[in-house]
């Protein structure tokens, strides 16, 4: 489910989860069947139909098309045994016009777009907004059935309200990063993770 991003996206909607909405300038064009940011560039961001068609015709399968949100991005881990006890939100913060998580932002350690996109999980957060953004995640979890552990990547709209943007059941596994990363940061060790996990 989480795969199909259009899928996935319908069923979140569906459970009262607050995803981007359809329909409106700035969109982002994105494959709909892909994962780990793949197809994704500076450009993919579109202020106008010409755009759109332009960055649609680059890619090989099916796109969603959704708004562009304007305001800040957490990425939240969520685990636990049956539920989603327990979480780390981080906030990537976005340099030197960078406007978004790209390919290159998420896997080219060496481009100019991983550094100028930072993931940080000191930022204070006001404890209203920290509530709101937890409760859209674990609302996602919900709604696709998670089990064990999830992130979910969320961007504020123009109210400062947070929307969904991607639900990953499987993130990144390798040490100090992903999941692994965000766990250490909620001050857990690794080997009670997966501890956990296995139990």
């Amino acid at each position: 489910l989480c795969r199909r991003k259009d899928r996935a996206g319908a069923v979140l909607a569906a459970a009262g989860v607050p995803v981007p909405r359809t329909g409106v300038f700035p969109c982002i064009v994105k494959p709909a069947d892909e994962d780990g940011s793949a197809g994704i560039f500076a450009d993919s961001v579109c202020d106008s139909p010409e755009a759109v068609a332009r960055v649609r015709a680059r890619l090989a399968g099916p796109a969603i098309v959704q708004e562009f949100l304007p305001g800040r991005e957490f990425a939240v881990a969520l685990w636990g045994r049956d539920s989603p006890e327990h979480f780390s939100i981080g906030e990537t913060g976005f340099r030197n016009g960078l406007r978004l998580i790209t390919y290159a932002a998420k896997w080219d350690l060496d481009s100019r777009d991983f550094a100028d996109s930072p993931l940080d999980y000191d930022v204070p957060l006001d404890p209203s907004l920290r509530d709101a953004v937890l409760a859209a995640a674990r609302g996602a979890w919900c709604a696709v059935a998670a089990r064990g552990y999830m992130r979910v990547d969320l961007r504020l709209d123009e109210a400062e309200a947070p929307r969904v943007l991607d639900v990953n059941p499987n993130p990144e596994l390798g040490p100090g990063v992903g999941i692994c990363r965000a766990v250490q940061e909620a001050g857990w060790t690794w080997e009670r993770f997966v501890r956990q996990q296995v139990e």
